[in-house]
């Protein structure tokens, strides 16, 4: 299992904006001593807010991406790509995204 929280700020035009995932969804692992590749499947909800206007909205990602393994509960993400889609407004918002850093391992083998 997954859960992925992320959150995103800027502006346009001097307003202000952010958005906030929360996802959740399985995972599955390929391990090998010093690599782990994944792909999952995520879903949960998006908050956008600007100029004091804000929304909830169903999202969803699917991806993968390849872990550097330093220990058994200790890894260095190299990669992970995503699609996500949000829908506000009527309307699908596409988005791709890319990240990377550490990974701490929680629970059993």
């Amino acid at each position: 299992m997954t859960a992925d929280f992320d959150g995103h700020y800027g502006s346009v035009f001097g307003v202000g904006g952010h958005d906030y995932n929360f996802l959740f969804g399985p995972t599955l692992s390929y391990r090998t001593d010093k690599i782990t590749a994944f792909a999952h499947v995520l879903f949960g909800g998006s908050h956008a807010g600007a100029a004091g206007f804000s929304n909830t909205a169903f999202a969803w990602a699917i991806g993968g991406g390849v872990d550097w393994n330093l220990q058994k509960r200790l890894a260095i993400r190299v990669g992970q790509f995503d699609y996500l889609a949000t829908h506000f407004a009527s309307t699908t918002q596409n988005n791709f995204r890319y990240s990377a850093g550490v990974v701490f391992r929680l629970g059993s083998d």
